[in-house]
């Protein structure tokens, strides 16, 4: 299916954000962040199709545009906490819900733990999961061509969990190194991502 090189459609989004940090003792700060987003206009993405059944065609689906609402209203609450610990090292831990206007509900948890190695090196580790349930007009295969107002097929609008496991390194380069520059940083991560879709078929899959 080809798009129109001249696709373009209008998207209006305002963006609200409150946020609160609070000192609870000399080695623990603790945060609250809320933000709201309103979306209205054109949200779907003119590439995705959805599938529907067809008892006549030879693979008993074909396929159709995708067709969302034209508003959105999302809604983020997130406690971040970060701990210091005695030999220089830190800890830090969040916990952020999501919920908007199309039925999804997320969950999204993350560790993170940060050590300094001499007055150069500095490790750290982190692990995060995700949660989230469907959006109410998502479906992996709908009953026929236009079987409701809205349909998506998009897996992000899907049931899913996901889990991340991250490792880095960082190194500071001190005064010295490079001409004119008091400090220079170098950082290398590598995070590991793994995906749990629980309704949604890769077709492409025998």
């Amino acid at each position: 299916r080809k798009i129109q090189s001249n696709f373009a459609r209008d998207v209006d989004r305002q963006n609200y954000r409150f946020g609160l940090s609070q000192v609870l003792t000399k080695n623990m700060i603790m945060g609250l962040d809320f933000d709201v987003i309103t979306d209205e206009g054109y949200l779907n993405n003119p590439y995705r199709r959805y599938r529907y059944i067809d008892p006549d065609d030879s693979t008993n689906y074909l396929y159709s545009d995708e067709v969302y609402p034209e508003t959105r209203t999302s809604t983020a609450v997130a406690l971040r906490a970060q701990y210091y610990l005695p030999y220089r090292a830190a800890l830090k831990a969040e916990y952020r819900y999501f919920t908007d206007s199309w039925g999804i509900d997320a969950h999204t948890y993350e560790l993170q733990y940060i050590h300094p190695v001499g007055p150069s090196w500095t490790f750290e580790g982190r692990y995060r999961y995700y949660q989230q349930t469907q959006a109410d007009f998502y479906q992996d295969l709908f009953p026929y061509l236009g079987s409701q107002d809205f349909m998506a097929r998009d897996k992000e609008m899907s049931s899913f969990e996901d889990y991340t496991i991250g490792l880095g390194l960082s190194y500071v380069f001190g005064k010295g190194a490079i001409a004119h520059v008091d400090k220079l940083k170098l950082t290398a991560l590598v995070d590991y991502l793994e995906f749990s879709y629980e309704n949604f078929r890769d077709v492409t899959q025998a």
